[in-house]
């Protein structure tokens, strides 16, 4: 009887004791448990942290390719300038129309001996020698090639030759820009075996004196084709 007393003595001591144990090892075991799920969100997280980073990299790059090409045209755009201020002669004149169908008066720029004409008023800063167009929008343009330079960009084709004088300015509405229009011959070799000789009409922008053949149609088209 003695040893079945202290036994029983000692049972709620061991049930504790177990359920103390029981308790520590489901906490370990949670403990775990939620170690491993925090380091799954970690990772997810640098993951995506790693993608924002890449992206904003990408922004940043193409921000600073656009930054590039807008500085290089403004440097080009700024050097045209610096040569039509550092011309000695240009002239601007109101005259009368050439055109039968308007009574309006137009306006004559020249530059170097060449000249060129406008329906929009022209203004002349004797100071600086900018020259500033009024469009038809009611904004105001600088005009940086002048007409002496368009018709030297024009001829830079040794087979063009000019036709005739004054020069249009005119305006292109697909580039928002004003532009000189010039009436050439081109000589060329039909069939590359006899010179013929073509007459086209170019556009040579009045920003950056850039030269562009205007497409022609029909027989003058067929002819341009086959020759060279």
């Amino acid at each position: 009887m003695t040893a079945k007393s202290k036994t029983f003595k000692y049972l709620p001591i061991l049930a504790i004791t177990a359920f103390v144990l029981s308790f520590a090892v489901v906490n370990y075991n949670n403990s775990q448990v939620l170690n491993t799920s925090e380091g799954m969100v970690l990772s997810d997280r640098d993951e995506n942290s790693e993608e924002i980073e890449k992206r904003n990299e990408e922004r940043v790059e193409a921000t600073k390719r656009e930054n590039e090409q807008k500085s290089e045209e403004a440097k080009k755009r700024n050097e045209v300038r610096k040569e039509v201020r550092n011309r000695s002669e240009i002239r601007v004149r109101e005259v009368e129309s050439e055109s039968e169908d308007s009574d309006q008066d137009e306006f004559e720029l020249e530059s170097e001996g060449v000249k060129a004409r406008t329906g929009f008023p022209l203004k002349l800063d004797t100071k600086t020698n900018e020259l500033m167009v009024a469009g038809p929008s009611g904004e105001t343009k600088d005009v940086a090639v002048l007409p002496d330079k368009a018709v030297e960009n024009l001829l830079e084709n040794k087979r063009i030759e000019l036709i005739d004088e004054p020069l249009d300015l005119v305006e292109n509405k697909d580039k928002s820009e004003l532009e000189y229009r010039a009436e050439a011959v081109e000589e060329k070799r039909f069939l590359g075996l006899f010179k013929i000789r073509l007459q086209k009409e170019f556009r040579i922008s009045s920003e950056t004196g850039e030269v562009d053949e205007i497409p022609t149609t029909g027989l003058r088209r067929l002819l341009d084709l086959l020759s060279f």
